[in-house]
């Protein structure tokens, strides 16, 4: 049962940030059908120290760390990672694809000629190997969807959240913004600007203002 969507996991889902050809990785070294804009390798060749130590986010960090991605289960089955190191091509690695809702995710292995049987995986505590894939035509992280909007908070944040929030807030800031806004506000502040405006008030004021206007008011003021 497949069931994630690009919305629920956007980690796993887009183009690569960087192309086949500037990684200098090999396109379907196999020549799979079907698998002719597609790369993949093992990041962690030739040292292959961390073999089986990531689960799932960490393991879209180390591929989305030089610019790939997961490779999804299908990738992996038409070996566009087989023979990329790591002696991977008999292990298991995770893949983007998902079962079972949105918290388990397919560990298969790394190419066909292993006989490691795809399993269905929590991807918070399970630890298995990784291999990334990449596309022969990049797309740069500012054009993808990397993060879904945010439900506003209770209180104001120090510092701006890294995604829109769905709505704005509910209560208007402590503080006046540091630029003027775009549009007049609906009510009358609570104080007189610092500065005349630039043409007289459409109602007379309570006292006359201490230097004059640049041109007459409209009605008589209270007092001269």
């Amino acid at each position: 049962c497949f069931g994630a969507t690009r919305a629920e996991q956007p980690f796993l889902f887009g183009t690569s940030t960087t192309a086949c050809a500037f990684l200098g990785w090999r396109i379907n070294r196999f020549g799979t059908p079907g698998f002719n804009d597609v790369c993949g390798y093992s990041p962690n060749s030739p040292n292959c120290l961390a073999l089986n130590a990531f689960n799932l986010q960490s393991a879209a960090d180390e591929c989305h760390a030089i610019g790939s991605r997961l490779c999804t289960q299908f990738e992996l089955e038409a070996d566009v990672a087989r023979q990329s190191g790591c002696q991977l091509d008999f292990g298991s690695v995770w893949s983007s694809t998902p079962c079972n809702g949105t918290t388990h995710f397919l560990i298969i292995g790394g190419s066909t000629k292993s006989s490691f049987v795809p399993t269905c995986a929590d991807r918070f505590s399970t630890q298995a190997s990784v291999r990334c894939c990449a596309d022969r035509t990049a797309q740069p992280a500012e054009d993808q969807i990397t993060t879904t909007p945010l439900p506003p908070t209770s209180a104001p944040t120090f510092t701006p959240s890294a995604a829109p929030t769905i709505v704005p807030t509910t209560a208007p800031t402590e503080s006046p913004t540091v630029s003027p806004t775009q549009f007049p506000t609906f009510e009358p502040t609570s104080a007189p600007t610092s500065a005349p405006t630039d043409a007289p008030s459409s109602v007379p004021t309570d006292q006359p203002s201490l230097i004059p206007t640049s041109v007459p008011s409209v009605a008589p003021t209270t007092s001269p």
